[in-house]
């Protein structure tokens, strides 16, 4: 039988070391790699919760290149990081072409997302965005605001709407993805392993 290759992307996490616990995209790995699956991590070279480069490498893991930090979560210079990442992103998987069977990136970012799911779609490839908070709404503070980030709600629709599941954290997470796309397939896995690891049907069936 010949193994799944499954590519998880993430860039929000910090990464299995120095005493951190793993965290989602983690539990993710583990869980696959004890099926049988072949992984690989798609992060960044960048620290998104201490702002710092990311000096020493696993040499399982693929960093895509951010060139520019950033020091606040909200700024122009994140926005620009996330886009140069993005670049990266769509440039690796084009080189990869259909390597993969499976991707599961988490959401946010919205344009990796982006760039993921409609990938998946042009290769005929399963994705699986794994929603964890509510970008770009969650920013709405007025209507500057809005008209400055309503190409980044259609990238968002664009984006479930391309994915063959939606995974949401919670109901809650579940209404708000159907708000945007009411014709996607969304099912509901909390942030534990036990849950995780219930829903191994997704991956026989991929």
């Amino acid at each position: 039988m010949i193994k799944k290759n499954i590519a998880l992307v993430n860039i929000g996490e910090p990464l299995p070391r120095g005493g951190n616990k793993p965290h989602r995209m983690m539990i993710w790995n583990e869980f696959l790699l004890k099926q049988g699956y072949n992984t690989r991590i798609i992060t960044t070279d960048f620290e998104h919760q201490r702002k710092i480069w990311i000096k020493e490498k696993e040499s399982d893991f693929i960093y895509l290149k951010s060139y520019v930090p950033y020091f606040k979560n909200i700024s122009v210079r994140r926005l620009i990081n996330h886009f140069l990442i993005s670049v990266g992103l769509m440039c690796h998987f084009f080189r990869k072409g259909k390597e993969y069977d499976l991707i599961i990136c988490s959401y946010p970012t919205v344009l990796l997302s982006f760039i993921s799911s409609t990938y998946g779609k042009v290769y005929s490839i399963p994705v699986f965005i794994d929603v964890r908070d509510l970008w770009p709404d969650i920013f709405f503070k007025g209507k500057m605001t809005k008209l400055f980030i309503f190409p980044l709600i259609l990238i968002k629709k664009i984006t479930f709407n391309c994915s063959r599941l939606n995974i949401a954290i919670s109901p809650g997470y579940e209404d708000w993805v159907k708000s945007s796309s009411p014709s996607s397939k969304t099912e509901i896995i909390p942030l534990t392993k036990n849950h995780v690891i219930e829903k191994q049907k997704f991956f026989d069936g991929v």
